[in-house]
């Protein structure tokens, strides 16, 4: 997929023989993308009850985030922005990344990255949200 991205200027996504989605990469992330992957990691030195905080703070200041994943003291979640309706949530990137980096240190959280819903993550959708048909 990373070929894909670096040398198409459009895509297409055929699942079964049938054409799901055509476009450029940006706009088949935006538009089938499920939001961004937040990953956080903790102090090496952190106990469970530590990252038992730092889960209870996304939960409340990241409205739409689910938990995906927990290896050890890392933390991956999935968060979907364009369900975001109040105002007095996070409604942008770099407010996620302010209410991080301010509250880093008092989490002990070690490093963290937010990233973009992947090309292959798009097309994973494709084939599962398939695979659910099929079995229908």
């Amino acid at each position: 997929m990373e070929e894909c991205e670096a040398l198409s200027s459009k895509l297409g996504i055929m699942v079964n023989g049938q054409f799901k989605c055509f476009g450029s990469v940006q706009q088949l992330k935006n538009k089938f993308g499920k939001g961004y992957t937040l990953i956080l990691k903790c102090q090496s030195y952190c106990s469970d009850e530590q990252i038992l905080i730092v889960e209870q703070f996304v939960l409340q200041n990241i409205r739409f985030s689910k938990l995906k994943d927990k290896q050890q003291e890392t933390l991956f979640y999935q968060i979907e922005f364009d369900q975001i309706e109040n105002r007095n949530e996070i409604q942008t990137i770099a407010e996620l990344f302010s209410l991080i980096e301010s509250n880093k240190e008092r989490l002990n959280i070690e490093t963290y990255s937010l990233s973009q819903t992947t090309l292959e993550q798009v097309f994973l959708s494709f084939a599962k949200e398939q695979k659910n048909l099929d079995k229908d």
